[in-house]
């Protein structure tokens, strides 16, 4: 995966294997809901400190939950692993590129560096616009003003959208 991060976001990465009673309690506030808890047993998953090792089928169904309720740092951690098909998750650039524009538009910092570089290089389908590449690389700058949760009108289409193409990988979380 893409591993681009402001101190913000480095300081709220897990470092460690958890213990029994520390996944119970993650899994019991993710199943109720908590968006949060939800995209941190996602990275766990992803990083396989949970179970028998690394499981990007759970993690990104974690992330799609919490990328539901618009948690900004999930839709980034979803949409790089959609992007291109990470490891067991099938791609899907659209819905990946669209996550990922969502979370850049919140200031996510690694976000908005995957952007700049879609708008210089002219990946995905976005057209090279050097004026955009540089506003979404100066946006990078902007770490500390990040939102954790995205106002756009878009997470309540993405979120039917998630929920209706991804059924099957929500109901295993």
């Amino acid at each position: 995966g893409r591993v681009l991060f402001c101190k913000r976001e480095a300081g709220n990465m897990p470092s460690t294997k958890l213990s029994m009673d520390e996944i119970y309690a993650l899994v019991t506030k993710a199943k109720e809901n908590d968006a949060v808890s939800q995209n941190l047993l996602g990275v766990h998953y992803a990083s396989g400190d949970v179970g028998g090792g690394v499981d990007n089928n759970k993690a990104i169904g974690w992330y799609l939950r919490s990328s539901c309720q618009g948690y900004t740092e999930a839709m980034w951690n979803a949409g790089s692993m959609l992007i291109d098909g990470e490891e067991s998750v099938a791609k899907d650039s659209a819905l990946g590129l669209l996550l990922i524009r969502v979370s850049a538009e919140a200031f996510h910092s690694s976000a908005c560096l995957f952007l700049s570089g879609c708008y210089e290089r002219g990946r995905y389908g976005v057209p090279v616009v050097a004026e955009l590449a540089n506003f979404w690389m100066q946006a990078s700058w902007s770490c500390g003003s990040i939102r954790e949760y995205s106002a756009s009108a878009d997470v309540e289409l993405i979120s039917s959208y998630i929920k209706w193409k991804y059924r099957r990988q929500l109901a295993g979380c």
